[in-house]
């Protein structure tokens, strides 16, 4: 699990406040290249309003620019802003393995919360699908089931989430201008259905295989195709 990259990226919460709230959400879960991410944002309910401003809500229903503008603002209040930056071996790991995404996002979860004391009353969860099945994943990983409330779409009900949506996006955006950068050409937004992504899939996965989610049925496809690719060598590559 060292694969998995855990940062802090704002520390300004005083955990003596009475009535501190975190939300979690991710971001890349259905992606076929590169990273999910997953992220925290934990403050003070009575600086909500302070959220409410500055036009928080879910990061899908955003410009770039107007999520980036909000990611910096959400930056300068006092907050606690956890991420964990999940690369395609690990989640091949999972899926291969049997466990499953829903299994590998309650672990995160769980990571955050207990790795670095998370200390809110409760913490709102966006669930992938059956909220109460998702909450026994996270119980079963050693989180207080009694702190935690799980929903479908949850960052359409609760703003702490929506704002953990915000930062999961911008992280995650930016992982994929790395390997643009790295790559030297458009690969789309790395989901399945993106046509730049479809294009450029084949040549990611013959020369780029780390960046590449092997289990995913679109990538697999593509390695059954090219019988000189196999999947246990590419899984040892990336």
């Amino acid at each position: 699990m060292n694969e998995i990259e855990y940062a802090i990226l704002n520390n300004k919460l005083n955990c003596n406040c009475e009535r501190l709230r975190a939300g979690v959400d991710d971001v890349g879960r259905g992606t076929v290249i590169d990273p999910m991410v997953m992220a925290l944002v934990e403050a003070d309910e009575r600086d909500f309003p302070i959220l409410q401003k500055l036009g928080i809500r879910d990061s899908k229903k955003l410009t770039p620019s107007k999520r980036n503008e909000i990611y910096h603002e959400i930056m300068k209040l006092k907050n606690r802003i956890l991420i964990a930056k999940v690369p395609p071996r690990i989640i091949d790991e999972w899926v291969l393995g049997g466990a499953g995404l829903n299994a590998l996002e309650a672990y995160l979860i769980s990571q955050l919360i207990n790795k670095y004391n998370v200390c809110s009353d409760i913490i709102f969860l966006d669930a992938p699908s059956n909220a109460k099945s998702f909450k026994n994943y996270l119980v079963k990983y050693g989180v207080n089931g009694k702190k935690l409330v799980a929903d479908v779409h949850a960052e359409e009900k609760w703003i702490v989430v929506a704002a953990a949506s915000i930062i999961a996006k911008v992280t995650r955006d930016r992982e994929i201008d790395k390997i643009r950068n790295m790559v030297g050409f458009d690969i789309g937004s790395g989901y399945p259905s993106d046509p730049k992504t479809q294009e450029v899939l084949e040549i990611m996965i013959r020369e780029y295989p780390q960046f590449v989610r092997k289990s995913w049925k679109t990538a697999r496809k593509i390695i059954e195709k090219n019988k000189n690719v196999s999947l246990s060598n590419l899984l040892r590559r990336g």
